[in-house]
């Protein structure tokens, strides 16, 4: 069971300023210096099912040379679209089983950039590892993520790559924590809860 996507949590409001800017910086980086892997990646998305998704990855192929169409199509189509971030995470899920790691590095760095502040992306990316690099570089790069960020869905999939790597204090650990911020925001995160609280009969 795939969990919701929510947005990422911050301590304070500096620290969420911060990343927005570094990774607004970053995507604009990426396409202005046409990154193989996003332009690829973007290709590769043109021709998913997902109309949403393909046309906006046609769209931004023809505006990588021009910033000022390029920004407004950020704002007005992926910037707070609940919607364009579920039909995303359905065209990333749908590499899953296509075999091409490529492939899936490719969309999935699209996806990280258009989406930074956004948890699914992030979640997505350590399945990828653990699929394709094993349990252990999964389990890197969780610990890496988790501290950075506070959300529950990164902490439920963190959770169970350590606990599947016999990591059991730290399974748990971040488990709690999930559950601990889904409690304190029900109104994002109620549906979560009897996923957190089935994983948590693992550690009873």
């Amino acid at each position: 069971m795939m969990a919701e996507q929510q947005g990422v949590h911050f301590d304070t409001q500096r620290e969420a300023d911060d990343y927005v800017r570094k990774n607004v910086d970053e995507l604009q980086r990426m396409f202005r210096q046409n990154s193989e892997l996003v332009m690829e990646g973007l290709r590769l998305l043109s021709n998913v099912e997902q109309r949403a998704v393909s046309e906006l990855a046609k769209t931004l192929l023809e505006q990588t040379n021009a910033p000022a169409a390029f920004a407004k199509t950020i704002q007005t189509d992926v910037a707070d679209n609940p919607a364009m971030l579920r039909s995303f995470s359905k065209a990333i899920n749908s590499f899953y089983d296509c075999g091409d790691f490529h492939a899936e590095e490719c969309v999935m760095a699209v996806f990280m950039a258009l989406f930074p502040m956004e948890a699914q992306p992030y979640s997505c990316y350590g399945v990828m590892l653990w699929r394709r690099d094993g349990i252990e570089k999964a389990v890197d790069y969780y610990r890496a993520i988790v501290d950075t960020f506070k959300s529950p869905i990164l902490d439920y999939y963190a959770s169970d790559c350590f606990r599947e790597a016999g990591h059991v204090d730290d399974a748990k650990r971040v488990l709690l924590r999930a559950m601990k911020i889904a409690r304190s925001e029900p109104e994002h995160y109620a549906s979560m809860m009897d996923l957190l609280e089935s994983s948590m009969k693992h550690f009873n």
